[in-house]
């Protein structure tokens, strides 16, 4: 389990990077409408509304996993379900990363600064991914001692 939290922070962070590196903007095609005003993007903002997306997926996917674990007495099988529910959460962690590295581009950061901003949500992703992993542990545990 631990093996595969931390090959999702891998895949995150390198296709983060690879984003990062790689993608261009061409803003020539919206400089003919008229720009509302918008509050700024900051890594703050981003790591506040990616946190707050993760913060409220984590029970419901608690909550899924739960349902779907129903009657399940394989032990495989709980770690699939509960590998799905941690993957939807990752995807929340790396579209947050993803920005914040479209942000470094635009704003021509130091990647330390976009690296410290997107270690933080991914710290608190894990603290999200434990709370699905906790269940997988207390339903596995209950298999186990049948």
């Amino acid at each position: 389990m631990k093996k595969l939290l931390l090959k999702s922070m891998a895949v995150a962070m390198t296709l983060t990077l690879v984003l990062a590196l790689t993608s261009c903007s061409d803003d020539s095609a919206s400089s003919a409408k008229p720009k509302k005003k918008k509050k700024e993007v900051t890594y703050e903002s981003i790591y506040n509304e990616y946190d707050k997306k993760m913060a409220e997926l984590a029970p419901k996917k608690v909550e899924e996993f739960n349902k779907e674990s129903e009657g399940v007495t394989d032990v495989n099988k709980l770690a699939e379900i509960s590998n799905a529910k941690i993957g939807d959460i990752a995807l929340v962690n790396t579209q947050g990363a993803e920005r914040m590295a479209s942000l470094m581009q635009k704003k021509g950061d130091e990647y330390s600064t976009y690296e410290d901003w997107a270690m933080k949500l991914t710290d608190r992703y894990q603290e999200y991914a434990k709370q699905v992993t906790d269940a997988y542990m207390s339903k596995a545990q209950k298999v186990a001692l049948k």
